[in-house]
């Protein structure tokens, strides 16, 4: 299964119940079809709750419900550009952490590290791994 489906799905719910009702602009992707987001609106606008051993299953109000989730082209849309740029000076500051410094990295790094929050990470086996750099990357 493609791992960037139930991301979507689950961003758009936490986003959601921390700011109210949104609609997410997402890049435009090979496995992001518009049937891919129209089911990881639906699955975003969900309230799952445990009781005992049941799942409770709602859908959200209005105010906190994911309203839609659309695809855009980085060239057509300056907020998919902007992301572009914050990921990559996520990527020169985290590379700069895992010991490849670089100018960006230096210059970025007191920028970028207080915007780094717990939910914003990246889980990896290792480290490095997010930090090396590729052939794509560079």
């Amino acid at each position: 299964m493609e791992p960037l489906i139930p991301c979507v799905a689950h961003l758009a719910g936490i986003w959601a119940e921390e700011i109210g009702g949104i609609s997410m602009l997402v890049d435009e992707q090979r496995a992001l079809t518009d049937t891919v987001l129209d089911a990881a609106r639906r699955i975003a606008s969900l309230d799952r709750t445990l009781i005992g051993t049941t799942w409770r299953v709602r859908q959200k109000p209005w105010a906190r419900a994911v309203r839609d989730i659309v695809r855009g082209r980085s060239w057509d849309h300056p907020s998919i550009q902007l992301a572009d740029l914050i990921a990559g000076a996520g990527q020169a500051v985290a590379r700069r952490h895992a010991g490849a410094p670089s100018a960006a990295g230096d210059r970025l790094h007191s920028l970028v590290v207080p915007l780094i929050t717990q939910e914003s990470m990246v889980p990896h086996d290792e480290p490095a791994r997010f930090a090396e750099v590729s052939e794509q990357t560079v």
